[in-house]
């Protein structure tokens, strides 16, 4: 049974562990100040969020990826086409807005990595990765940055709200729209529907495989969300400078594609001309028009008439948003289930996820007041479940370089501002994410609508080998050599970056005398789990001649084998956990 009484007391170990799984971490210091403090005020305000910083957000915008962009040529055969010139002064990640049409990926994962890191609000962007995981959408079929950023906005702008109303607002999104073929989807007169989206909503994204619905009911969503589509308007079309004929949308317009009229110059989700401005006839609005002749259909024992949109709603959207009624019990404990296993332990038994549905239900599918409960309770503190998970990639790779990084401040204010290379840690140019795909976890472009899993399914020996060299990257502060094109008939130039710059007396707020001080306070800021004594002793024989000897950070042969340890540290098992 899952205690959820909450606790009334904490410590900075507490905190710690509540950062660790409800954002990104907490330096020891921060810890400390922090169990000083109530933990359900605390938790309450960190749940709540809505803080801001205009140091972040001009950062963000205007300096914050620290690679160069190479040039793109012109395409010949327009005289209107014209060369793209690479961008080496102070700039953001150039993927949104009238950057979309670059439309590179690792831009895009670089960008969120960036925010994870460095966002004030590291909730929001915490439960955006969980959602991200949890509809999980894909840049290889969606084919736009831009528009899964905007996915990845509305899990910010919406994930700690109402359930039902995220699941509508996901249904209406261009990036899933195109991703489970809704754009696809027609009800009208003879059209068999598709139903791909219906059936991931029943399977993946509110009941689980085979709990509390038929084929029928999938096939009556599917009509139910027929014509639910998007176009671009035409201020959202980007043109792409290197070749005019490329257009890209930098963000869609959700719409029930009924064949009528939108504003001149609009596309379609394709970006292809709309024939007289209009959209195709794919939801039927009467039974004259609709598959099998009839505006009837009976989804999880309710009859509706889906051609007739309900006050408030478009068409279909009240059957969609019967399913938190129809099936609460098994909705929620769907919902359980997702959010024990990704934010508390992967051994949960039947009646935790009982317990943890019944608040759900009890405070009406609200995500924020159901975390709540969740992140103060007694169940989530139980010692058992203290580095009971193993730590995702992209969760553990931003953890690390908060820990052991610059602050936001801190980067900013050196000449050579001190961000990380995020767009060279997702894959070694702007065409290539391949580590994170390496890592296991690639963001913002799963293989399926199932995601990634959770807790074992991060961990095999080639996403081992990755995490060692991200490790790498971080704790012995790599730089990387690369090649920036600058147009044809240009010389190529060589840069050099420092992947994550560090400084390592940062690392020590008080000054270590021996290298017993070194392990506690790397362990302490890097949180690993439980290390034995024996293990502890083989790593400072090795790097230092023992546990007691004395350390000065001024020496650079202590300065390299503290930076060693951080890195062993970070490649063990214990630093795998959270």
């Amino acid at each position: 049974m899952a205690n959820l009484t909450p606790v009334n007391a904490w410590s900075a170990l507490d905190v710690q562990h509540f950062a660790r799984r409800a954002g990104f971490g907490l330096t020891p210091e921060a810890a400390s100040t922090a169990a000083a403090t109530d933990p359900s005020s605390f938790i309450n305000a960190w749940i709540d969020g809505g803080q801001s910083s205009t140091l972040f957000d001009a950062v963000y915008a205007n300096r914050s990826d620290v690679v160069a962009i190479n040039a793109v040529d012109p395409t010949a055969g327009n005289a209107a086409n014209m060369l793209a010139p690479a961008v080496t002064s102070a700039h953001g990640f150039l993927c949104e807005g009238p950057n979309t049409w670059r439309n590179r990926l690792s831009v895009a994962q670089a960008a969120w990595a960036f925010r994870m890191q460095y966002a004030p609000d590291s909730f929001r962007e915490r439960m955006s990765l969980f959602w991200h995981q949890f509809f999980a959408t894909g840049y290889d079929k969606v084919q736009n940055t831009a528009l899964m950023l905007e996915q990845i906005q509305l899990f910010r702008d919406q994930g700690l709200g109402n359930f039902t109303d995220l699941l509508v607002a996901v249904s209406k999104n261009p990036a899933m729209c195109v991703w489970l073929d809704s754009v696809s989807n027609s009800a009208l007169g003879s059209a068999v529907p598709n139903e791909n989206y219906a059936r991931e909503v029943l399977e993946l994204y509110s009941l689980g495989v085979d709990n509390g619905y038929s084929q029928q009911d999938i096939t009556s969503l599917a009509k139910a969300l027929s014509g639910w589509s998007f176009y671009v308007a035409a201020s959202d079309v980007v043109t792409a400078p290197y070749n005019v004929a490329n257009k890209f949308a930098q963000r869609g317009t959700a719409v029930v594609a009924q064949g009528q009229t939108v504003p001149a110059g609009s596309l379609a989700w394709f970006m292809g001309a709309l024939g007289n401005n209009r959209l195709p006839n794919q939801h039927p609005s009467s039974a004259a028009n609709a598959t099998g002749g009839s505006a009837s259909i009976t989804f999880l024992d309710r009859t509706f008439n889906y051609t007739v949109a309900q006050a408030g709603m478009v068409p279909g959207e009240d059957v969609l948003r019967s399913i938190t009624t129809s099936r609460a019990t098994q909705c929620s404990e769907y919902l359980a289930a997702r959010i024990i296993g990704h934010f508390v332990t992967p051994h949960f038994t039947s009646q935790d996820i009982q317990d943890f549905g019944l608040v759900i239900r009890t405070n009406n599918f609200n995500i924020s007041a159901s975390l709540k409960v969740l992140f103060k309770s007694q169940f989530f503190f139980d010692s058992a479940h203290r580095f009971a998970l193993i730590t995702s990639p992209i969760v553990w790779l931003v953890s690390s370089c908060r820990m052991l990084g610059y602050s936001l401040s801190e980067a900013d204010s050196l000449a050579v501002k001190g961000f990380p290379a995020w767009r060279l840690l997702v894959g070694s140019s702007e065409f290539d994410s391949s580590t994170f795909d390496n890592l296991g976890l690639a963001l913002l472009d799963p293989a399926g609508p199932n995601g990634w899993g959770e807790h074992d399914v991060w961990v095999n020996a080639n996403m081992m080998r990755y995490r060692s060299y991200c490790a790498s990257a971080v704790a012995l502060s790599e730089t990387y050599r690369y090649g920036l094109y600058q147009g044809s008939g240009t010389s190529s130039s060589q840069l050099t970056v420092t992947l994550v710059p560090t400084d390592l007396n940062k690392w020590f707020p008080t000054v270590p005398i021996t290298s017993l001080d070194v392990f506690n306070r790397l362990v302490n800021l890097l949180q690993l789990a439980p290390t034995p004594t024996s293990l502890r002793d083989a790593w400072l024989n090795a790097l230092f001649g023992g546990n007691g000897i004395s350390i000065s950070l001024t020496n650079p042969t202590h300065q390299t084998r503290i930076r060693e340890l951080a890195f062993i540290m970070m490649s063990s098992p214990a630093h795998q956990l959270h």
